[in-house]
């Protein structure tokens, strides 16, 4: 069961450095190959990113052409499908998805922000 400090974090944006970006996505990937999914929210918010860019913007998706985008990235695409509609990447209706502006829940920046 999730504590409420846990359902809290999920609806938090989270703000990274391209570098850090970078650096968390190769604990996941090798190649186009997601080795295995995160158990933490932003590494798999890196890994989500990572995965909806194989959506275009402008267009919706059948349920069996999102598996089978997914399926070249892992095998267990209804986990992935789940989370990336779950963080608002893609969002679905009427058995179609389409690719959302989830990326404000992952802020990537060029350089830290400096501190106050």
């Amino acid at each position: 069961m999730e504590s409420a400090s846990d359902m809290s974090s999920g609806t938090e944006a989270v703000t990274m450095t391209t570098a850090d970006f970078t650096k968390q996505l190769g604990h996941f990937v090798s190649g186009a190959t997601l080795k295995v999914i995160p158990a933490r929210r932003n590494a798999k918010l890196v890994v989500f990113a990572w995965l909806v860019e194989r959506f275009a913007c402008d267009r919706r998706y059948t349920e069996p052409e999102v598996n089978d985008a997914l399926r070249e990235a892992h095998p267990d695409v209804a986990t992935i499908r789940r989370g990336l509609y779950d963080e608002h990447f893609v969002d679905r209706a009427d058995g179609l998805y389409w690719r959302t502006p989830g990326e404000a829940r992952l802020q990537i920046v060029e350089t830290a922000a400096a501190s106050p």
